[in-house]
């Protein structure tokens, strides 16, 4: 079977949100843009400042059965009964997708997604709430999931995932400072007292915000606890003492010290923040799967998160190839804003996606036959963008001249073309396999491919992104096109999911592990 392949079904679904995608999402770009351009400072965290042709995106990708897309299974019994309750008193939301997909599956309709930055929250298939969804349906108690996981798939709030910190290298959770205290009131019930600090706090200012999922670690010094309770700190494994904890939002002692910017774009209404927690108390009830469980719970988050990732790649370079089109065909363009997907669960297809885009060109251009081909076999999230990007750069070289010859006639840029075709080609296949590899033997079994893809797909999308601002020139690094922020979402996915040296040693482990078993074998 190849890894393109799809039944019928979903070929019918791909098309149709291809459609909704070119003719909805892509359009409304500009209007999200400009509505958020009206304010400034503080204002831009406000309610009035979250665009309003986002809900008619979200209102018809509900119509037309693209909601909840990234589901892998049926919703409890109990979701499924409370959201009928309030399909008969409120808004009627299909919480259930239309079908349920492998990732692989997933990861081709991510791609498509990825041709827009507006596509996945449309579709309600966007970090971080994809997975603390998947957290919260996964491990979540039924009490857990009616609070907050129903109204995270009716799309009535949104979501935000703590875990990095400013004062400690975060890449080992085993630095975090995040303190969860636990302690026996006067009734004799368990109760948390949460402390410390987090940034890159992805969606903590977004006014839908309606709850966080923390990672601390625990503490069992308080007096109220006997010996045995505060011995378990010290005869936990290196990874027992991370805990995961559910926060309503806004919550007292929650408090955003500021927004942060990725190399200045400051990404609101949703954004990333620096967050001091104080003194937040938490009953039992917050606490996700139990005491020490957070390691297990950020792994079953993080691995089909990074085959979306990959896929949101992509598309970031697609938007450059479109950029360079636009360009030759009008003076400036309104900045594309890019879907910077920094949860640890969602980015690699959509960047594939952005970089191919069925774009009308003359009948005898030389690359229309690959261009085609590419529109219908698209990645996931992070080749989106690539190929989007690439798309731009084609039309750039068709349309400009430099000493007497278009851009395509230069040996050099025909080179740039030949290796970003290969990059976003590696791109798409190597996400796509590493999806197949999930759905075959689950995500612990396909950690060398997720390491793999978490490392390669970033660099060979940088790349496509880089030669297309090359060949714009000096449009390519200013704000009339999309490429300079294509660049820079591409370059924070290296430390955003993880940096490249954690994910490369993981992966020169597993593959001396094997090595080594096969040398034994053959003793």
């Amino acid at each position: 079977m190849s890894l393109l392949s799809l039944s019928p079904t979903l070929s019918t679904l791909k098309a149709s949100l291809e459609t909704f995608i070119t003719h909805d999402c892509i359009p409304a770009e500009k209007l999200y843009e400009e509505h958020i351009a009206q304010y400034s400072g503080s204002d831009r965290w406000q309610p009035h400042a979250v665009p309003p042709i986002m809900d008619a995106l979200k209102s018809k990708a509900q119509s037309l059965g693209f909601w909840n897309l990234f589901l892998p299974h049926e919703l409890p019994e109990c979701v499924l009964r409370a959201n009928e309750e309030l399909n008969n008193n409120n808004r009627v939301v299909p919480i259930s997708p239309r079908m349920y997909l492998t990732n692989r599956e997933y990861g081709i309709l991510c791609e498509v997604m990825g041709r827009s930055s507006l596509a996945p929250e449309a579709c309600n298939c966007s970090a971080p709430d994809t997975g603390n969804m998947e957290v919260l349906l996964k491990h979540g108690t039924q009490s857990q999931q009616l609070k907050y996981l129903l109204p995270l798939l009716r799309g009535e709030v949104r979501s935000a995932f703590l875990m990095t910190e400013p004062d400690v290298a975060s890449s080992d959770a085993r630095n975090l400072e995040t303190r969860l205290s636990k302690r026996m009131d006067d009734g004799g019930s368990v109760r948390y007292t949460l402390n410390g600090k987090k940034w890159w706090s992805t969606g903590a200012m977004d006014p839908r915000c309606g709850m966080a999922l923390v990672v601390t670690k625990m503490d069992y010094t308080h007096p109220s606890n006997d010996n045995n309770a505060q011995q378990q700190t010290q005869t936990k494994t290196k990874h027992g003492n991370q805990t995961v904890v559910i926060v309503p939002m806004p919550q007292t002692g929650v408090r955003c010290v500021r927004p942060l910017t990725v190399f200045g774009y400051d990404d609101a209404p949703h954004g990333h923040a620096e967050v001091w927690l104080e003194s937040v108390d938490l009953g039992m009830e917050s606490v996700v799967l139990g005491e020490g469980r957070g390691f297990e719970i950020s792994q079953s988050r993080l691995g089909p998160g990074r085959i979306h990732h990959c896929e949101c790649v992509w598309r970031i370079v697609v938007v450059v190839a479109l950029c360079l089109w636009f360009a030759c065909k009008m003076s400036s363009l309104t900045s594309i804003a890019l879907c910077c997907a920094y949860d640890l669960c969602i980015a690699g297809m959509r960047a594939v996606g952005l970089g191919e885009h069925n774009i009308s060109v003359d009948k005898d251009l030389l690359f229309n036959k690959y261009l085609f081909r590419l529109t219908t076999t698209q990645p996931l999230l992070s080749y989106s963008p690539a190929a989007r990007c690439y798309e731009l750069m084609l039309e750039r070289t068709f349309q400009r001249k430099t000493f007497g010859r278009f851009l395509y006639e230069h040996g050099s840029c025909r080179e740039m073309v030949a290796d970003s075709a290969a990059d976003i080609e590696s791109a798409r296949l190597l996400t796509l396999s590493c999806a197949e590899e999930i759905d075959r033997l689950g995500a612990r079994g396909a950690r060398d491919k997720i390491a793999l893809i978490k490392v390669v797909v970033p660099e060979l999308t940088s790349r496509v992104v880089d030669r297309a601002v090359q060949i714009f020139g000096g449009a390519g690094v200013c704000g009339d096109f999309p490429l300079a922020r294509a660049l820079v979402g591409l370059r924070t996915l290296r430390i955003a999911d993880g940096p490249d040296a954690v994910h490369k040693q993981s992966l020169a482990l597993l593959e001396l592990k094997k090595a080594k078993q096969r040398m034994l074998s053959r003793v």
